[in-house]
C-alpha cells in the first residue's frame, strides 16, 4: 500500500527508479521529506510497512529528544498536555509527571507530527517508555518565557 502510494505520487514504477531519485544530486532533504505526507493515518492503520516506519521514526525522534534533555540536565517523568494527546484541546496527563513543573516543554512541528495521530502517538509513547522529562505541547511560547524557564531551572 505505501509502496504503491509512493510510486504513484512520484510517477515511477520500480524500486530502481526510487533509488535513483533518492541518490540524485538534485534530491535534497526537502524532496525526501515531501514523501512523508503519504504516511496517512489510513495507511498506517492498514499497512504493516507504514506502521514499522512510524515506530522506527518515533523511536529515533525519542532518542534525539532524550539526548537534548540529557544535555539540558533534565530529570523527571513525562507529562503530556494539550490537544496533541487528547485531540480535544483540553489538558490531559497521560503519564505520572513530577508535578513540579520540571519537565522541559517540547513543541511538535511538521505536518506529519501535527496531522498524523499514529505518528504523534507513537512518539509520545516512546517518550513515556524512556521517561524523558518533557511536556509535549501544541502551543508556542515566546522567547521571554523560555528564558525565564531556563533561569528558574538554573536556580
Amino acid at each position: 500500500m505505501l509502496k504503491e502510494a509512493v510510486f504513484s505520487s512520484m510517477g515511477i514504477s520500480s524500486v530502481q527508479e526510487l533509488i535513483a531519485f533518492l541518490y540524485a544530486k538534485k534530491t535534497g532533504k526537502k524532496e525526501i521529506a515531501a514523501l512523508a505526507r503519504l504516511l496517512t493515518e489510513d495507511m498506517v492503520s492498514k499497512d504493516t510497512a507504514a506502521r514499522e516506519i512510524t515506530r522506527k521514526a518515533a523511536k529515533e525522534l525519542a532518542e534525539l529528544t532524550a539526548a537534548v534533555a540529557a544535555g539540558l540536565g533534565a530529570g523527571g517523568d513525562l507529562t503530556v498536555r494539550g490537544d496533541l494527546a487528547a485531540g480535544s484541546g483540553a489538558e490531559s496527563d497521560l503519564a505520572a509527571g513530577s508535578g513540579a513543573g520540571d519537565d522541559y516543554p517540547l513543541l511538535l512541528e511538521g505536518s506529519v507530527l501535527l496531522k498524523n495521530r499514529f505518528v504523534r502517538e507513537a512518539l509520545i509513547a516512546e517518550l513515556k517508555v524512556k521517561s524523558i522529562p518533557v511536556c509535549v505541547t501544541d502551543k508556542k511560547a515566546d522567547a521571554a518565557y523560555g528564558a525565564a524557564s531556563m533561569m528558574r531551572r538554573a536556580g
